[in-house]
């Protein structure tokens, strides 16, 4: 009896062993990680655009228009000189030989008016120059100078012979060129006058300015890039220029009159 007990009573335990059997475990799932919303932030303002400054440069002046200076002033420049003192010693003592002796320096060296236009720069007025008692008006017009000798002359057989001689003579070659043109004018006192003149590339260029005796002169020469070729400046109003031109073009040639009068003066240019 007490053997059936117990095999009931084993009988039974194993079925509740069967029936309390615990059920397999499982790994839990991991546990999300907190979204976590970025904070707003104010964009960084854009760079400001970079300006670059045009890069200038300054425009390179034209080399002169001029070469070497030449070694001696053209044939004639010395002579013209003396022939326009001649002249205006003439007209101002009546003297007809001196008239005569200039006429012929400028009539052998081939002297022609020119007839190129002047620009002036200085003080504006309108009023008429004072009047001079002194100076007189310069000139190299051999016609002009033989009519004033002729009228001094006062009928000398002598004197109107040399005349004569000096309107016959005939103008000798200058350098195988058509030698000298001049001009007559005038500039204004503290003002200068500028004369516009073609020179010829790779001979010797000249310019002679010869005044009335009643202010300072000076004369300077620019090429077409304004550069300084050459400059004459004395205390008198007999200036001189020479120089070499690299190549044919106009060159500017500067008249100063640095006087409180008017002056009347000659200017001569090869």
């Amino acid at each position: 009896m007490n053997k059936i007990a117990t095999l009931i009573t084993f009988a039974a335990a194993i079925s509740f062993a069967a029936t309390t059997t615990p059920a397999p475990t499982s790994t839990p799932a991991p546990t999300p990680a907190p979204v976590v919303t970025p904070k707003a932030t104010t964009p960084a303002p854009k760079p400001a655009p970079t300006t670059v400054a045009p890069v200038t440069t300054a425009p390179v002046k034209a080399a002169p228009n001029a070469g070497d200076k030449p070694s001696k002033a053209p044939q004639g420049t010395s002579e013209l000189a003396l022939a326009s003192n001649l002249a205006q010693y003439g007209f101002s003592k009546n003297d007809p030989i001196a008239l005569i002796s200039a006429a012929k320096i400028a009539k052998a060296f081939a002297v022609k008016a020119d007839t190129t236009k002047k620009t002036s720069e200085g003080p504006k007025t309108t009023a008429a120059p004072a009047p001079k008692t002194t100076g007189v008006i310069p000139t190299l017009d051999v016609t002009k100078i033989l009519a004033k000798a002729k009228e001094l002359a006062g009928g000398r057989k002598d004197i109107l012979a040399l005349i004569d001689e000096v309107k016959n003579s005939a103008s000798k070659e200058v350098l195988n060129d058509d030698g000298y043109s001049y001009h007559d004018d005038r500039v204004q006192s503290n003002s200068t006058d500028s004369w516009k003149v073609a020179f010829v590339g790779g001979e010797i260029a000249a310019a002679i300015v010869s005044g009335d005796g009643d202010t300072d002169l000076d004369m300077k020469v620019y090429d077409n890039n304004d550069n300084l070729i050459c400059e004459s400046s004395s205390y008198s109003d007999d200036e001189s220029c020479a120089w070499i031109p690299r190549e044919t073009a106009f060159f500017y040639i500067k008249i100063q009159n640095r006087g409180s009068v008017y002056n009347n003066y000659e200017i001569l240019f090869k």
